[in-house]
């Protein structure tokens, strides 16, 4: 979805075909047209006009069409055209010197604009480029809109990457509401001409060549050029192209509107050959904006084709750039190569002529750019992207952080299922996957719930009233379950002591494994068994927990205010008021459970 946004702002999808519509005018509009044309005529014109009818069995439409062409054949030969053989309908070799003249000033452009519109994240990349350098304190990092710690605390709090994200393209939106509007009306307009050259310097000279019998490269390359007369009928499509691609080239007009962004880009491009992005210093309207080209009857262009849509936008005046002046001095030197190839060809009277319709024409979009839109979508996915690479070190810190309010001193590992004992350092060996989260409720059930917890929750089984002696017996059901949990993982531990038998089968067995390859399938074997084994601890773990929890819960909602003396009294550790205890209890069994959550999630995410 961004990403085609993204393409869609830049028009990255677009080419010749889908910018330019050939010739089919709406044929009432072209037939008022030349109504209004013939009422236009003098008084001798229309004399030869009412002769022509009179004699003639072809409509007055028809009859004053054909006049237009020959008037546009007069006007051609008056301007002594050498370049066409308008009775053969022939273009002659000079037209294809004219445009191999204009070829050789682009061919220095033409692998640099492949690069750029071949491969939309070359252009991106200068997009982007051109944003940082003329965009206000621009942001182009997740640690812009959030710093890291930010990122701890917003999951600690709502516990769900999704509201991150949410909280995340909430800021981007409201920094890019806070850039105003000008800022990117004027990179827009600066990035302009790059669109407008495209079609020009992309443009298929090799096909347009061959149909003059020369293989452009050869020419090119120092081969002797001969171009010969070529047959105009299958060459329309191309000229109308050609065309196009000069119409859109001369509104670029002063290359001083590029950007110097645009040059030192260039440069990099050139130099490095991957589009290598220099050092920067520290959805859109589906309707593109229509340009005209119109018969010369109604134009003030000598060749006839009205231009509408107003000039291109211009921007700053360049103090130019060590890395830049000699692409700035080649679009000039281009600029002015189109210019004198456009006065000199007549092309679009050429077209005319050979389609036999004065009133040919054809609607050349221009393009529409949404930097803006850009920005934001491009902004969207990369700090949605760089939120998927940061999420595991954010949810790893935010475990770490719960693990220290739970256990203030260091967690200590097993005795035999350790990571630097279980661990082989050949690389080809499966490694198990729940180390660390069994390893943590291992960690609180000794620490925490045995030796710190498990006497006031066997008092408090004691002292409940008979009314409450329902959970009474759930809770010491819960309490024994889990001293089986931690049993059952200890003599899981001992099964990976060497002095054990099956601790001595394991280190036999990965130790020929190492060695051989064809133990390899019966050690990975052994390692998922124990994974599913550890698997089962855990959720066994889980479960038991999440009914202590319960558990508590409904007796601190209890009224039992007058079981506390009580309590303080048969408890050995004299560690308070009841329902304060019972509270430490049930914060840290929530806790453990989302640590187990999260660690088991980046375990399985690291076994994908």
């Amino acid at each position: 979805m961004l990403l085609s946004r993204i393409q869609k702002s830049l028009q990255l999808n677009s080419d010749s075909e889908s910018s330019i519509y050939h010739g089919k005018s709406d044929s009432n509009d072209q037939a008022a047209r030349i109504q209004a044309d013939i009422r236009k005529l003098g008084l001798w014109q229309r004399i030869v006009l009412f002769f022509k009818k009179l004699f003639s069995s072809r409509t007055e439409q028809e009859l004053f069409m054909s006049m237009k062409v020959d008037q546009l054949f007069k006007r051609l030969q008056n301007k002594g055209h050498h370049l066409v053989q308008f009775e053969g309908r022939w273009l002659e070799p000079a037209f294809a010197e004219l445009v191999y003249a204009l070829y050789i000033q682009i061919l220095p452009l033409i692998n640099v604009f492949r690069r750029f519109w071949k491969a939309p994240d070359k252009l991106q990349g200068l997009v982007e480029f051109i944003l940082e350098r003329r965009v206000p304190n621009a942001k182009s990092s997740i640690f812009r809109f959030m710093t890291f710690q930010e990122l701890q605390d917003y999951f600690e709090k709502f516990e769900s990457k999704e509201s991150l994200k949410r909280e995340l393209l909430k800021r981007i939106e409201i920094y890019l509401e806070n850039i105003p509007p000008e800022v990117f009306r004027e990179i827009e307009d600066g990035i302009f001409p790059l669109y407008y050259y495209k079609e020009l310097v992309l443009f298929d000279f090799t096909r347009f060549f061959n149909a003059f019998q020369v293989d452009i490269h050869s020419a090119v390359s120092g081969g002797r050029i001969e171009f010969h007369a070529a047959k105009a009928d299958p060459m329309l499509e191309q000229l109308e192209h050609l065309y196009y691609a000069l119409y859109a080239a001369r509104r670029a007009q002063a290359v001083s509107s590029m950007h110097e962004e645009v040059f030192i880009y260039f440069s990099s491009v050139e130099e490095d050959g991957s589009g290598g992005r220099p050092e920067a210093p520290a959805d859109m309207p589906d309707s593109p904006f229509e340009n005209e080209m119109d018969p010369p009857e109604s134009s003030a262009s000598e060749t006839g084709f009205r231009e509408t849509g107003g000039e291109p936008p211009s921007s700053m005046d360049f103090q130019g750039s060590s890395g830049g002046v000699a692409q700035k001095k080649l679009f000039k030197e281009i600029a002015g190569a189109v210019e004198q190839f456009w006065q000199k060809a007549q092309l679009g009277n050429i077209i005319r002529f050979f389609r036999k319709n004065p009133y040919y024409r054809f609607i050349a979009y221009a393009p529409n750019l949404n930097i803006q839109e850009f920005y934001l979508s491009a902004l969207r996915l990369k700090v949605l992207s760089e939120l998927d690479e940061q999420f595991s070190n954010v949810r790893r810190e935010v475990i770490r952080k719960k693990k220290e309010r739970i256990f203030p001193h260091n967690m200590q590992d097993f005795e035999f299922y350790r990571r630097s004992v279980i661990s082989s350092s050949n690389v080809k060996l499966p490694v198990f996957r729940y180390v660390d989260s069994i390893a943590t409720l291992y960690h609180f059930l000794v620490y925490r719930f045995e030796r710190v917890h498990l006497e006031a929750l066997r008092v408090l089984a004691r002292i409940l009233p008979e009314r409450f002696r329902d959970y009474g017996s759930r809770l010491i059901l819960s309490i024994a379950a889990l001293e089986d949990l931690l049993e059952s993982i200890r003599t899981f531990d001992y099964s990976f002591s060497p002095l054990s038998d099956e601790g001595k089968s394991f280190y036999r067995l990965r130790y020929a494994a190492e060695k051989d390859l064809t133990q390899l399938k019966s050690y990975r074997v052994v390692v998922a068994q124990k994974d599913k084994e550890v698997k089962g601890y855990l959720d066994k773990g889980v479960d038991q927990l999440h009914t202590l929890e319960q558990l508590m819960d409904k007796i601190h909602d209890a009224q039992l205010e007058n079981l506390n003396d009580r309590f303080q009294s048969l408890s050995s550790s004299g560690s308070g008021h009841l329902r304060k205890r019972l509270e430490t209890m049930m914060n840290e069994v929530k806790s453990i459970q989302k640590i187990l959550f999260y660690e088991r999630q980046l375990e399985e995410e690291a076994h994908i």
